[in-house]
């Protein structure tokens, strides 16, 4: 069922989360967003105007709390969140919490995010030999939540995430298998687009 928070609610929800975790102050977050808003999006196209914590002619740590109130603002609702600093917030996250964030926002549409295999062209038998290996772990986890009830439901919850982890993998290895196909059959002119 997908959640009842709004796009901007997931963004800052996972923002939260990140600060629980990590520790860090908002004041470090908000400048590490906003040199990643800088670095991501031309001046001139710019909504918001950051403080520069390195400007020689400021106090630094006034800065960065301004900057901190700036997103504060936004995560209260105050101010609207630009779709620009969207991604600049997934930008200023280390890669597992970014990969948090895509997945929150996949899941607000009822989706599965999957990540995009990186593709290594190696042996091709050993390929499929991996997802054999793939799918038989995913089926063995997939018969285990319906081997009571012969459906999935909400007893099976806690066999959920390995399942979609396990068929995400499945996923994983059959797109490099295609791409094996594809790179090796036929000429770079005629390949086949990839969907």
């Amino acid at each position: 069922m997908p959640n009842k928070l709004t796009r901007s609610q997931t963004i800052f929800k996972v923002l939260e989360d990140f600060q629980k975790f990590s520790g860090d102050s908002w004041a470090t977050i908000a400048t590490n967003i906003a040199q990643a808003y800088n670095r991501t999006t031309p001046e001139q196209l710019r909504e918001i105007e950051f403080h520069n914590p390195e400007d020689k002619n400021k106090d630094t740590y006034k800065a960065m709390r301004a900057n901190a109130q700036i997103i504060t603002r936004m995560m209260s609702g105050e101010v609207r969140l630009p779709c620009d600093l969207e991604e600049a917030i997934e930008l200023s996250l280390p890669e597992n919490w970014q990969v948090e964030m895509r997945s929150q926002l996949a899941a607000r549409k009822g989706l599965v995010p999957v990540t995009k295999p990186t593709f290594v062209i190696g042996e091709d038998s050993a390929t499929v030999a991996t997802f054999y290996k793939e799918v038989g772990e995913a089926a063995e986890v997939a018969v285990k939540m319906i081997s009571t009830q012969n459906s999935f439901g909400p007893e099976d919850k806690q066999y959920a995430l390995d399942a979609i982890k396990r068929f995400d993998d499945v996923i994983n290895v059959s797109l490099n298998i295609q791409h094996h196909i594809n790179v090796k059959c036929f000429p770079e002119d005629e390949q086949q687009a990839m969907h």
